[in-house]
């Protein structure tokens, strides 16, 4: 797929989410506004009903007027002229909200205008029949000369969300898809950027196990002629070719089943106690023997003659020499290099700062990923897997460590490996 079909893709994705979640949201804010009329259409008829029977109770003609008053969503207010009893009103109240399917809980409390004091309150749960003494003080004092009991209802707003029934249970269905579409864009984004690093692994492989195999053919061709047997000098030099690129070979396919290896979780280490100066020492006599014509200083300072790690002596040495090589790889001329130690509270920390490109802060948290490689052009006709730090990480953190870095462009680059010190046991 290319990627603007991809875009496309995505786009039209989540623009059609979209939509179905705005849809959603406005069939339930409609729904719940329906329920909400609904619910104060029942309140409204069922005190207007409680209201005539406490006149019938009591002789009283009904005024021609309303006396059922709504001062909030949850509170209503019916003028009474006469005094009533709350016994009489509790049950009055009860029977009138289950006839008319009202089945939330409720407080009432009677007020007399008389002595401008609650006289009674109470809280009525429908579904058990159980009354609990409040103090009323949700109920506010109504500057009017009329008996009134007010009616409020604390949880009218789960009531009403218990009733919505399948717009709940659509409402749940739509947050388990777009929780899936989140996952599955998640899963197609990585899979997609795996696939590009993949390829980019697969053509610099291509690269770099082609170089090889093409001069060790050339050397093979050389040596297959009669006439080279009368050249010695001429037979060293191409068998010094061969052996030298089978070598390259051997290092390339070697670095990629390391990989391989730890990301098995099948790395085997040898740990031994090991001078962190024998590690040191070890590293930059490889990387002087095989790239000592670019290096123009290399120093060591600060390195304990005494300190030791726990740990493998041939693949800690491999990632003290990867450092070195990159900072060989992406120096811009001659390669000045410093590799120094500092020791403190059971670590070692071993250094290695170069005065190369250095490395775009965007990029110094992609760079231990496995096959990323940082674009810098064809300086040096720098080749690679995108391997090398990705396999120092994960060797540094198999020993207990950790590694870090600290670069500006242009200003060059400083990697720098933390390790557990470790001591015989007296």
């Amino acid at each position: 797929m290319s990627r603007t079909s991809f875009r496309l893709l995505i786009i039209f994705a989540t623009l059609s989410i979209m939509g179905i979640v705005i849809t959603q949201v406005y069939w339930v804010r409609k729904a719940i506004d329906l329920r909400e009329k609904q619910f104060t259409h029942k309140v409204n008829m069922a005190l207007k009903e409680v209201a005539d029977d406490l006149y019938a109770c009591n002789n009283i003609t009904p005024p021609n007027v309303n006396p059922v008053r709504q001062f909030s969503p949850g509170y209503y207010a019916v003028m009474i002229n006469d005094s009533f009893g709350p016994d009489q009103l509790e049950l009055l109240l009860t029977q009138r909200f289950q006839d008319r399917d009202v089945g939330t809980d409720f407080e009432y409390a009677i007020y007399d205008c008389t002595s401008e004091r609650m006289v009674y309150g109470n809280y009525v749960n429908l579904d058990t029949d159980s009354l609990i003494n409040q103090s009323g003080s949700k109920f506010p004092r109504l500057n009017r000369d009329d008996y009134y009991f007010g009616v409020y209802f604390p949880s009218k707003d789960r009531g009403l969300a218990a009733e919505l029934g399948i717009w709940s249970f659509s409402t749940i269905v739509l947050l388990v898809v777009i929780l899936f579409f989140g996952y599955a864009l998640f899963i197609i984004f990585r899979q997609r950027r795996l696939s590009e690093v993949q390829k980019d692994f697969i053509n610099n492989m291509t690269h770099e196990f082609k170089t090889p195999i093409s001069t060790i053919g050339i050397a093979a061709d050389v040596l297959g002629q009669e006439s080279i047997r009368e050249q010695p000098e001429r037979l060293a030099r191409y068998v010094s070719i061969v052996r030298d690129e089978s070598l390259r070979l051997r290092n390339q396919v070697e670095r990629v089943l390391q990989m391989a290896r730890i990301d098995k979780d099948q790395l085997s280490l040898k740990k031994e106690a090991l001078p962190v100066k024998e590690l040191v020492h070890g590293a930059v006599e490889r990387i002087q023997a095989s790239a000592g014509s670019q290096i123009t200083s290399l120093q060591i300072e600060a390195c304990p003659e005494s300190t030791q790690v726990m740990g493998d002596h041939l693949h800690l040495t491999n990632a003290l020499y990867n450092l070195l090589d990159n900072a060989v790889k992406y120096s811009k001329d001659k390669a000045h290099i410093t590799l120094r130690c500092k020791e403190a509270e059971g670590w070692i920390a071993i250094s290695v700062t170069d005065q190369g490109i250095g490395i775009p802060e965007d990029q110094q948290k992609k760079i231990f990923r496995q096959f990323y490689r940082v674009p810098t052009g064809n300086l040096h006709d720098v080749k690679g897997f995108g391997l090398g730090l990705s396999y120092i990480r994960k060797l540094v953190r198999a020993h207990g460590g950790h590694i870090s870095l600290h670069s500006q462009p242009g200003a060059g680059s400083t990697f720098t490996i933390k390790l557990k010190t470790w001591k015989a046991p007296a």
